[in-house]
Parts: structure tokens; C-alpha cells; sequence
């Protein structure tokens, strides 16, 4: 079984984080979780009942506290496969969504915690890091630790919407926002998949 690390950080954007998660257990790719303390305060804050906290971790397949320096995804050797343990090698990590700080710390090295480390690890080991920054507007410090991630190897993917994936709707349709808005953050998390070279049908193809 093919595994990732997906890493859930203190920015806006909690529905973003349960549609990819949603969409990597579907396809049965083993999902290694780590939460920030600043996203439980975000999810707290955009909190229902569809998005608590409870609810992310049982999405994955194994969960990781922030502070845990030793845990295995801390060690680039953790991401190799293991055929003894039926064990697929790591596709990558995903940082969904990115706060500034973390992208921050990432960018400069610095290794304060299990997200960071995981992050740095992925890097060094020349696997996929992918980071959905969530921040309005993006200052000249944040672009300049963007345009040092994107040299390193990373990929840049702010939450952008494809409009132009929505289909003519009828008026009852149109009334439903939710499902709208729901199908647009659902085509995102298959482009973020489509990085991973992972197959699925979650979102449009352009001309297709």
C-alpha cells in the first residue's frame, strides 16, 4: 500500500484539508496525519459538524503529535518501501492548509516541530512536497519563501478554483451554494492528487 503524509497547519481553509483527506482514504493510499496546535484553534473556529477535529483524525491511518521529534516520518528512511511489512514506498507530503509560519520555517530549515521535520525530510529525500498556502494578499516575504520552496524542489498550490469546471445548472441547482462550493474545493484536492501522479475522477479536464 502506497503512503503519504498529509500535514494539517494553523491557516483558514479547514474544508480544503477533509476533501483531500476524504479523497486519499477512498483510494486507499495509507495517510499519515500531523495537526498543528494552531489549526485545532482554526478548526475550532470553523468549526460544525462536518469539520472537527475528531472527525480529520479518523481520515487517517496512523496520527502524529506535533511535538513527536522521534516518530518514524521524522527519518528519511521511513519513506523507502518495505516488503516485509507490506509497506508501499511514500509518495510525498502535502501540507493542506500551509500557514505562512510553517512555510516560513520550512523554507529556512528550521525544524521546531514533527510538521517542519517531516517537511524537511521530504525534501532532502527528494520526494514531493506539495503546500497549499492559505493567505490574502501574500506579502514580499511570503513570495520570496514561495519562490525559495519552488527552487528546492516544492510545489506551490494556493487553493485557486476552477470556475470553469461548473456545468450549466438549473435554478433549483443553483440554489444549492453548498454542493457548488463543495464540487470546486473537490476538483482542487484532485489537481493536489494529480501532483502525486495518483488516478482518480475528481475533477474536469480541461478541453475534455
Amino acid at each position: 500500500m502506497q503512503k503519504i503524509i498529509v500535514g494539517v497547519s494553523g491557516a483558514s481553509g479547514m474544508p480544503f484539508a477533509f476533501s483531500l483527506l476524504t479523497s486519499l482514504k477512498k483510494l486507499d493510499i495509507q495517510i499519515h496525519l500531523i495537526v498543528s496546535d494552531s489549526a485545532k484553534q482554526v478548526l475550532a473556529l470553523e468549526h460544525d459538524q462536518d469539520y472537527t477535529e475528531d472527525k480529520l483524525k479518523q481520515l487517517a491511518d496512523c496520527v502524529y503529535s506535533i511535538n513527536n521529534m522521534g516518530a518514524a516520518i521524522a527519518s528519511g528512511s521511513w519513506g523507502y518501501s518495505n516488503k516485509a511489512k507490506n509497506q508501499g514506498s511514500c509518495l510525498g507530503m502535502v501540507i493542506c492548509p500551509c500557514s505562512m509560519s510553517s512555510l516560513a520555517s520550512i523554507a529556512h530549515g528550521i525544524n521546531s516541530n514533527l510538521l517542519h521535520r517531516a517537511a524537511d525530510v521530504t525534501l532532502k529525500e527528494r520526494r514531493k512536497l506539495v503546500l497549499v498556502p492559505r493567505e490574502t494578499p501574500f506579502s514580499s516575504l511570503h513570495l520570496e519563501n514561495m519562490l525559495k520552496l519552488s527552487g528546492l524542489g516544492a510545489v506551490i498550490m494556493p487553493p485557486c478554483l476552477a470556475f470553469y469546471t461548473q456545468k450549466p445548472q438549473s435554478e433549483k441547482q443553483k440554489s444549492d451554494n453548498n454542493q457548488e462550493l463543495n464540487d470546486l474545493i473537490q476538483n482542487f484536492s484532485g489537481r493536489v492528487l494529480d501532483q502525486f501522479g495518483i488516478e482518480h475522477d475528481l475533477c474536469s479536464r480541461w478541453g475534455l
